[in-house]
Order: C-alpha cells, then sequence, then structure tokens
C-alpha cells in the first residue's frame, strides 16, 4: 500500500505517536509498543470511548430493569433452575449455567445479580473486542465511531442479557475468547493459552457446540510465530484438555443417571434430526440396528405409517426441534413404554438411558438416506440459518400473564404475575433482527470476498488477514454445524453477530481505499 493510501486508513482520532505505533507494527509484524492498557490509558479518545462504554452501558442497565422488571423466561429457563434449585449433577441441558444460576443465589434471591453479571459481561467483552481491533488494526475514525455504537447502544444486547438461558454468557465469553486469539496470532504467550483454555472449558460445558472452537485455538496456534513443538504442545494440550472434559461429563452423568454418556441431548437431538425424513424413507436396513434401537424405530416408523399418515401432527416442511419436546412426538411417547419395560421409575432418567439408543438409531438412519437427510434437513436448516427464527426472543417471557411457580419461589417474587407492558417494546427491538443478520451476513460475505478475490489482502499486513482468515474459519465451521445438526434459532448466532461488525467495518475500509486508488 503507498504512503497516500496509509495514511486514509489511520484513525485521524489518533495521536502521531500512536498511529506511528500502529504502522511499524502492521508493517513489520511486531508488537505494538505499547500494550492494550497503556494504548488506552495514555490516549485521549481512547480514555473517551471507555468511560463512554461504561456510562452508556450503566445507563443502558438501568433502562432494562425499569422497562423490564422481570427478566424473561422461556420453558428451557426453568429446567436450568430447576436444577439449580435441586442442585443437580445432571439435566436435560448442560450443567454449568444451572451452576451460574445456584452460584448468584447463594450471595441474593434476586434476579437482579445473574442479569447484572450477563448484561455487563457482554458490554466488557465487547468494549475489549473494540479496543484490540482498534490497537492493532489502523480504523477510520467514522468507521471506529461507528463500530463503538454497534457494540455499546445496540439493544440487542439488552434482549439477550435480560433472559435466563445461556445465550448471554455463552455470546460474551466467547468474544473475549475470540480476541484473545488475535493475541495469540500475534505474538503467543504462556497466559493466553491458560485464558484460552479455561474460557474454552467453560464455554463447552455451558454449550456443547463448543465443541469445535479447539479448532480455532489449532489455528491461531499454526498461524502464530513460535517453534513448531511448542505449535504441537498448545494443540495437543488443548485437545486433551476436551476430551478429559467429556470423560469427566460422561463419568459425572453415570454417576447421577447411571448412563455413561457425554450427553442424552445429543441423542435425542440425532433423532429429531433424522425423524424430519422419516416420512420419505424406504428400505431401511434395520440389521443395523442394534435391539434397543430396533425396538425404538419399530414404534416410531408404526407411528410415521399410522397416525401420521391419518393425521397430520408434525410438521410437514421445514426444520423444527418438534421432536424432541412435543409430547405428541413419537420420541416422547416411546418414553413411557421404554420406561415400564426395563422398570425406570423416574422420567428424567428413562430420558438420559434413551439417549444413547437414539443416537445410535438417528446416525443409521442419516448414514442410510443421507440423500434424503439433506433434503429434508439440511436444505432447509441452510435457509433457516441466514434468517432464523426468533425462537425464545420472539416474545417477552413467551407473551404469557404469569412465570412458573419454580421461577417464583427460587427469586422470591410476590407474586407469579408478569407486567406486560414492555411487551410491545420487546417487539419493536427484536423483531427486525432475522432480516438484519440475512443482511449482515450477507454484507460480511461479499465484502469477504471482494477483499480475496480482487486481491486487496496482498496489501495488508499479515496479522490483518490471518485474523480474517481466522474469523471466516470460525463462521464457516459454526455454520456448518449448525446447519446439519440442530435446528437454527436466531440466538445461536450472537457472538457471530458480534464480531462480524469489527471485520465488516475493517475489511470495508480496505476496499473503499483500494477503489479510492
Amino acid at each position: 500500500m503507498g504512503k497516500k493510501n496509509k495514511k486514509q486508513t489511520i484513525d485521524s482520532g489518533t495521536n502521531s505517536s500512536t498511529y506511528k505505533s500502529v504502522l511499524t507494527a502492521n508493517n513489520q509484524n511486531k508488537t505494538p509498543e505499547l500494550g492494550l492498557f497503556l494504548f488506552i490509558k495514555n490516549n485521549k479518545d481512547n480514555k473517551l470511548y471507555l468511560l463512554s462504554g461504561i456510562l452508556i452501558g450503566i445507563l443502558f442497565f438501568t433502562l432494562l430493569r425499569y422497562f423490564f422488571p422481570e427478566p424473561s423466561f422461556y420453558s428451557d429457563s426453568y429446567t436450568y433452575i430447576g436444577a439449580a434449585k435441586d442442585n443437580k449433577l445432571a439435566s436435560y441441558r448442560p450443567i454449568e449455567y444451572s451452576a451460574v444460576i445456584q452460584y448468584f443465589h447463594n450471595f441474593t434471591n434476586s434476579d437482579f445479580a445473574l442479569i447484572f453479571v450477563q448484561y455487563f459481561t457482554n458490554v466488557f467483552a465487547n468494549l475489549f473486542l473494540f479496543f484490540t481491533f482498534c490497537y492493532f488494526f489502523p480504523i477510520n475514525k467514522w468507521l471506529k465511531l461507528a463500530l463503538f455504537l454497534v457494540l455499546t447502544i445496540n439493544p440487542l444486547y439488552i434482549i439477550c442479557s435480560n433472559y435466563v438461558l445461556s445465550d448471554a454468557l455463552f455470546c460474551s465469553i466467547t468474544v473475549i475468547w475470540f480476541t484473545t486469539l488475535i493475541y495469540t496470532i500475534r505474538r503467543p504467550h504462556l497466559w493466553q493459552f491458560a485464558v484460552q483454555v479455561i474460557l474454552l472449558l467453560l464455554l463447552f460445558k455451558l454449550r456443547y457446540n463448543a465443541i469445535i472452537f479447539p479448532v480455532l485455538i489449532a489455528l491461531a496456534v499454526l498461524l502464530s510465530n513460535q517453534k513448531l513443538w511448542m505449535k504441537l504442545t498448545w494443540i495437543f494440550t488443548s485437545v486433551i484438555l476436551i476430551v478429559m472434559l467429556m470423560k469427566n461429563t460422561a463419568d459425572t452423568n453415570e454417576e447421577a443417571t447411571n448412563v455413561h454418556t457425554f450427553s442424552s441431548f445429543s441423542g435425542w437431538q440425532m433423532a429429531n434430526d433424522a425423524l424430519h425424513m422419516m416420512p420419505y424413507t424406504k428400505n431401511t436396513d434395520t440389521t443395523a440396528f442394534d435391539d434397543d434401537s430396533k425396538e425404538a424405530y419399530a414404534f416410531i416408523k408404526n407411528y410415521f405409517d399410522t397416525v401420521q399418515s391419518k393425521n397430520t401432527i408434525a410438521p410437514t416442511s421445514g426444520v423444527t426441534p418438534f421432536f424432541m419436546w412435543d409430547k405428541r412426538s413419537p420420541l416422547k411417547k416411546y418414553v413411557p413404554l421404554y420406561a415400564t419395560k426395563y422398570g425406570f421409575k423416574d422420567y428424567f432418567l428413562a430420558w438420559c438411558s434413551l439417549g444413547p439408543i437414539y443416537y445410535k438409531m438417528g446416525q443409521t438412519l442419516i448414514l442410510q438416506h443421507p440423500m434424503l437427510y439433506y433434503k429434508h434437513f439440511i436444505y432447509p436448516n441452510t435457509g433457516a440459518y441466514f434468517i432464523p427464527d426468533l425462537e425464545a426472543y420472539g416474545s417477552y417471557n413467551e407473551n404469557r400473564d404469569s412465570v412458573a411457580t419454580i421461577a417464583k419461589d427460587y427469586y422470591q417474587y410476590k407474586t407469579t404475575a408478569i407486567d406486560k407492558s414492555s411487551n410491545k417494546l420487546h417487539d419493536t427491538l427484536i423483531k427486525p433482527w432475522p432480516i438484519l443478520f440475512f443482511i449482515l451476513n450477507t454484507i460480511l460475505l461479499v465484502s469477504s470476498l471482494l477483499y480475496f478475490g480482487l486481491g486487496i489482502f496482498r496489501t495488508n499486513n499479515k496479522v490483518f488477514n490471518q485474523s480474517i482468515l481466522m474469523f471466516l474459519a470460525l463462521y464457516f465451521i459454526n455454520f456448518f454445524f449448525v446447519v446439519c445438526l440442530a435446528p437454527s434459532v436466531f440466538r445461536y448466532h450472537l457472538f457471530i453477530v458480534t464480531l462480524s461488525w469489527g471485520y465488516i467495518a475493517l475489511i470495508s475500509q480496505q476496499i473503499v481505499v483500494h477503489f479510492k486508488r
């Protein structure tokens, strides 16, 4: 990039000494002279941004509690609260979020602490991302301001933080974790590895789709400048820790349910996905099933041959979690029969025991009918990825007049009644997001294609390009994971939304500079 173009990409809100530090870092691929703390402390504009971010956070949290005096509860919320209340070792979903709920409940019976931490963890994560981008990559002052605004005054973070769900924490911790990977690319240190591993383990325990994240650690380490044996040690250690955590989780599940499985939920999920193609399958080889899976399959096949053919109960198009949770689903109807046969007196224990059986059944069906699986699950789920269902976020407290008694008792509300006066505000803030997410994805993919297709990347420094590649790797790994394995809903994509803002700003800036030459 020529001298003139370099000047165009510099943030005019930053003083000349900082310019020199950033440009030197970009051109020579060395760590900037200033650390992030000093980068903020020694620059008037950066200190103003930090103070403004904190004040906006305080103001928005105050408004959140004023307009939404109760957090928003979804069906999953009551599962999390029930596990926290009874101090369970295993539940229908990953148990870590219940542990978080229980931790704050040890200090106060109010829901205030949980919502406060969820919101301000997002504030911290977004400011950390913002200053890291400004620290490593020159950015125009107007784009810098725009990036700051979408990361701080965005009502999306108010909405997601106000739910008793793991989404807000998973999003913010993922953003912090990913941002530390940028430092690893630049110059790896042991503290980064320690932070990444701790955050990765927490993310994995919050939501099992974090199982894909070690791939990103491996990529960041491989892109970093360090000896090969150190890279291999870093990667190997992170993989081993995840394997150990999976084993520990399976052992804990066995202790609590007498079923040695990493996740019964994943078995139900696999069966749910496979059943989308069940009405269209022919010539299924039942010899591929074990005895338990064969019995379950026979019951489910009979459902589709009789009940479903006479009275359409399950959805006939689109991708849905119907088969996992709806009482009319054959997966759910089979539970009492299985429990009676094998002497389970507790529904949850029977549910857990069926997890591995359903996993085997679902996996076998998918492997036998891959094209049907693509046609009836993957293909429609791809469309749902780009314009996802709001699902839990579709309404404040599911548009109900009251919360469940378990939530009232746990948080000691005076009544189960819900103030619905803010329902319209909730709808106004959240309803545009499926379309906005589609637009965001389109801009990200088109701008990335232009950036690499036009060869603009050749004029930028190595770390800048490596950071973009790492984010695109996360984007596509997450895309294929969701599209192939889980019905896509908006809340699964919160961390992609947050990380996209910065990369769209940086890439767009470089494209504009390219065409101004």
